[in-house]
């Protein structure tokens, strides 16, 4: 269930549907049978005033809020202690410049970012290196999705992404690339530091 501070319309039905398909696709749903696992995520915060006022159709965009919508619903399964197949990660990217070849990918785009962007993505990879979810809107070429899909793997699994069918992405370089860290180390750090803090007082017993 996704809601909004105003009352839910098409845009939220439509990112329930991703929302739904996508984290379904990690559960292990054989293990509940005649279960309902449910999620409430609210939006709290939309663009500003000033991004949205931009006169480009990407500032009336859902897709910059499935990322952390995404990254949320999977944190309170994983708190919840509901069995997943694995874990996903999420990134939008930008192409800003015109919609040519010569555009610039752009991740994690500020909300001026987005209001000039040609075109707007977001990608989900699993742990095991699946691509989950691929949402875009706007002009680009075949050409310029797969440079954004391949930069958005870098930045979900790292650099050494796993391929469908292999164990979990070894997380051992916590940066990921070896510069910035990678969206699935964040997530296991959290995961990491959650269970840590959840089992201290048995240290202090």
């Amino acid at each position: 269930m996704l809601t909004q501070y105003a009352s839910p319309g098409p845009r939220e039905r439509h990112l329930e549907t991703l929302l739904h398909s996508t984290l379904r696709s990690l559960i292990l749903t054989h293990a509940h049978p005649r279960s309902l696992i449910q999620l409430t995520l609210q939006i709290l915060r939309t663009p500003s005033a000033a991004a949205s006022s931009a006169p480009v159709p990407q500032t009336a965009s859902h897709l910059p809020s499935l990322p952390p919508l995404l990254h949320t619903g999977l944190l309170a399964l994983l708190n919840g202690n509901v069995p997943l197949t694995g874990t996903a990660t999420s990134v939008l990217v930008a192409l800003i410049g015109g919609g040519g070849k010569g555009s610039a990918v752009v991740l994690d785009p500020t909300e001026k970012e987005v209001a000039v962007a040609s075109s707007l993505h977001v990608f989900a990879w699993s742990s095991r290196g699946e691509l989950v979810l691929a949402e875009s809107e706007g002009a680009f070429e075949v050409e310029q999705w797969e440079e954004a899909a391949e930069a958005a793997r870098k930045r979900c699994i790292g650099a050494k992404g796993g391929a469908a069918g292999d164990a979990d992405v070894e997380m051992g370089d916590a940066t990921g690339t070896g510069a910035v860290q990678s969206l699935d180390g964040w997530l296991r750090s959290s995961v990491a530091k959650e269970l840590t803090d959840a089992t201290r007082w048995r240290a202090e017993v």
